[in-house]
């Protein structure tokens, strides 16, 4: 089985639904609306000192896809500030406004096409297929890069960088993490249909 990881947040809940056994400590954050209006059914981060400690049940190694439903909210500075930061700097997904930019130890900082405007909520999908690495942005692939070193890790702090530091400011209502590429769980591009865990 691909899915790893599977947090949505319903009623204030941090249980991962997968049934694999990943944790998530949430430190500071508050419970809000999701993108359909119903209370309870996502977290909030304020961009200050508010964050989540995820420990995965597996290492992500090599290729993987990961999925983010996510509200920019505008940040304090203009930093880029992570939504993702896994341990050791492996791999980092952050914002700066509406600009994405992806981070990898081998492959350095990447400005990545396509953004997410501030004030409205946003799919993101950041998947690694063999050498190359794709951004998706509400279903529509918006960038690609070649990336071809390995990733590894089960750690992940989920609005900074882990350990501390570049706070980032956003809601998210789902979180999922696969141990496949999106190529191997969908043939494809397309992220369409890998919607199937919502």
């Amino acid at each position: 089985d691909s899915l790893v990881a599977y947090f949505n947040f319903d009623n204030g809940s941090v249980n991962d639904l997968s049934g694999n056994g990943s944790t998530l400590q949430n430190f500071g954050g508050h419970f809000t609306t999701d993108e359909n209006g119903v209370a309870n059914n996502a977290i909030s981060f304020d961009g200050l000192s508010q964050y989540a400690r995820i420990t995965l049940s597996e290492n992500l190694v090599d290729d993987f896809t990961i999925f983010l439903r996510v509200y920019n909210t505008p940040n304090n500075d203009a930093n880029y500030d992570r939504l993702i930061g896994f341990e050791s700097y492996n791999l980092e997904l952050a914002k700066s406004g509406s600009n994405l930019s992806f981070y990898s130890n081998s492959c350095g900082w990447n400005s990545l096409n396509g953004g997410v405007a501030q004030y409205s909520w946003h799919d993101v999908v950041l998947s690694k297929s063999g050498s190359q690495v794709y951004v998706f942005i509400n279903e529509s692939l918006t960038d690609s890069l070649s990336c071809s070193a390995n990733f590894f890790g089960d750690d992940l702090d989920l609005g900074r960088a882990l350990g501390g530091g570049e706070y980032a400011a956003f809601r998210i209502s789902e979180l999922v993490f696969f141990n496949k590429g999106i190529r191997a769980l969908k043939g494809s591009n397309s992220v369409s249909s890998i919607y199937q865990w919502s």
